[in-house]
């Protein structure tokens, strides 16, 4: 059932992110023909010039985004930067992200920035959309939202690169760190992030009942569940479970899982998680838009509110091989129905 969304009008929504200090930014190479150019315009006209800001994807002439970006983030924060030290919150909306009702978005966002019980907000990065099967605690970055007042508040810049070091001591196995640092320090804060994580995914079971046609076995699922289940050469993930996680993963399949560890450990306060699931429009699989279960749609209260398209890398490649022009060719559906062009 969908909860009625507050009709903001655009002033209204300038003068909350202003008066309670929200910082938007978003990372890209800025490239000819790059995805961001669609994407950004179905956002910026709700934020003001002063609480936006673009991180270039490239320094010194390599990539310049993931943990680097978040880490470096954290470190201004705490080290008191000039610029950062304006704003106590932050929300990160990736490049080939298209907001599709920002008044949905703001509803998720002020209820973050007034729960004061969260360190950061982001979708879980297992158990939710079909091929991504990683951890279930932690989340993807794609639209995430940062409490930099708590992390202030909480620790130092030297205590939370302590941690950090911690965490990656055994670098064979640092997400396998992080859990046994918090079942041994904060068994408390395991067990809440447990309760929130598994109560999100029993609601995309269900929504993937409610939402997704039966298949033959009678699965509720995307049509590339079916190409993640049962080809063994995928070059994207192979050998998935759709709609799985991993607890006993070792390493820290995203390099920013680290970022994150350190700011719960830091904070001593849960991860909020965003609902997302694979992008499906009834009615609509053979008009112009992406219905494969390879781009994802996150919900605001049951509202689609952002559809990410993933592998915007392969967008801007050129030559592309035969992988990167079917994404293209995928993405520009996405951008024709959703982006601004």
């Amino acid at each position: 059932m969908q909860k009625e969304i507050k009709d903001w009008t655009e002033s209204d929504i300038k003068r909350w992110i202003s008066k309670n200090k929200v910082l938007f930014f978003t990372n890209t190479r800025c490239m000819p023909g790059s995805i961001f150019l669609s994407s950004i315009l179905t956002y910026t006209d709700y934020i003001p010039v002063s609480n936006f800001q673009i991180v270039h994807g490239e320094r010194a002439g390599r990539p310049f985004y993931g943990f680097d970006v978040f880490f470096e983030m954290s470190k201004f924060v705490l080290g008191g930067d000039f610029y950062l030290k304006n704003y106590d919150f932050a929300v990160y909306i990736d490049e080939d992200c298209f907001v599709t009702d920002f008044n949905a978005l703001m509803e998720e966002i002020v209820d973050f920035v007034e729960s004061e019980e969260f360190c950061m907000a982001g979708p879980q990065d297992g158990g939710m959309i079909c091929h991504r099967n990683h951890s279930r605690y932690l989340f993807n970055t794609y639209v995430s939202f940062w409490n930099f007042k708590m992390l202030r508040e909480k620790t130092n810049l030297k205590e939370f690169t302590e941690i950090m070091r911690s965490i990656i001591e055994d670098r064979q196995r640092p997400y396998q760190k992080f859990m046994e640092m918090m079942r041994e320090k904060q068994p408390d804060l395991l067990g809440r992030m447990n309760a929130l994580s598994s109560d999100m995914l029993i609601r995309g079971k269900c929504f993937r009942n409610d939402t997704f046609p039966m298949d033959a076995h009678g699965r509720h699922e995307s049509p590339y569940a079916g190409t993640v289940r049962n080809d063994k050469t995928n070059p994207i993930e192979p050998n998935q479970i759709p709609y799985s996680y991993k607890d006993d993963e070792l390493g820290n399949f995203e390099p920013y899982y680290l970022v994150e560890e350190a700011w719960v450990l830091s904070t001593g306060c849960p991860i909020k998680y965003l609902f997302h699931s694979d992008l499906y429009i009834e009615g609509e699989e053979s008009k112009n838009t992406d219905n494969s279960g390879l781009s994802s749609a996150l919900y605001c209260d049951n509202h689609l509110a952002v559809v990410h398209t993933w592998f915007s890398r392969a967008y801007t490649k050129w030559p592309q091989n035969a992988l990167e022009s079917m994404h293209t060719a995928r993405i520009n559906k996405i951008i024709i129905k959703y982006g601004v062009l």
